[in-house]
């Protein structure tokens, strides 16, 4: 919007000069100038359009896709460990820092990580790993952990391969839907997995969301 209001009073600048020439100079000059006023608001208003777009763009979720947020009164720092090198592809592994993973990254309260990408090796019969939830209060505290895994779901249970792969725990892998998982002390974990269709080929839509896994607080949960 910017630009248009620049270039209004130049053209207008323009038409203001025009009035030195003829009545009939006058008139063409100042429908050529209205025409390019026109044209820079059309241009201006598209461009515009065109930057809220873009700006609202943001990169597709893929395999494995993982959100964690931390709703606790404290900061926190995410550990990842127990990872086998086999069991990933392309560099799209838990253990790498963000974006990539989720190792070391630090949350204040209401804060959250997104890994939009976590690429399991196919080669591979499973994909597990484990996240510690570090705190501040008091300093390097281990406020819960859990073993997630990269997982089928929705698939035929005579194939593997049908369905969609997920981020879930090992222990609850399903269609959709969400788990508590108490922690020692006053600490939470709550996993909650994308609704994904039954397979009905070798493949299912994708989720167009991550699997969340929250950190919260017994005595006053917030999800």
């Amino acid at each position: 919007m910017n630009k248009t209001f620049l270039l209004i009073p130049l053209v207008a600048g323009a038409i203001a000069a025009a009035g030195c020439g003829s009545s009939g100079d006058q008139s063409s000059q100042a429908a050529d100038a209205r025409g390019d006023i026109e044209k820079n608001l059309a241009s201006a208003t598209t461009g515009a359009a065109s930057d809220r777009r873009a700006a609202s763009a943001t990169p597709a979720i893929g395999v494995g896709a993982l959100e964690v947020v931390n709703k606790t009164n404290q900061t926190i720092q995410l550990h990842v460990g127990g990872v086998d090198n086999f069991d990933w592809a392309n560099g799209n592994r838990p253990d790498h820092r963000p974006p990539q993973g989720i190792q070391q990254a630090v949350l204040g309260p209401g804060y959250s990580v997104l890994a939009r990408n976590l690429e399991p090796n196919y080669k591979a019969h499973s994909h597990p790993f484990n996240v510690e939830f570090i705190g501040t209060k008091p300093r390097n505290a281990v406020l819960g952990a859990i073993r997630l895994t990269i997982s089928t779901i929705g698939a035929k249970a005579d194939n593997q391969f049908n369905g969609e792969h997920v981020t879930c725990v090992v222990d609850f892998c399903v269609n959709g839907g969400s788990k508590d998982y108490p922690q020692a002390g006053d600490y939470i974990l709550r996993i909650k997995i994308p609704y994904v269709p039954s397979a009905v080929g070798k493949s299912t839509d994708p989720p167009t969301e991550p699997t969340v896994l929250t950190i919260t607080q017994k005595s006053n949960p917030t999800w």
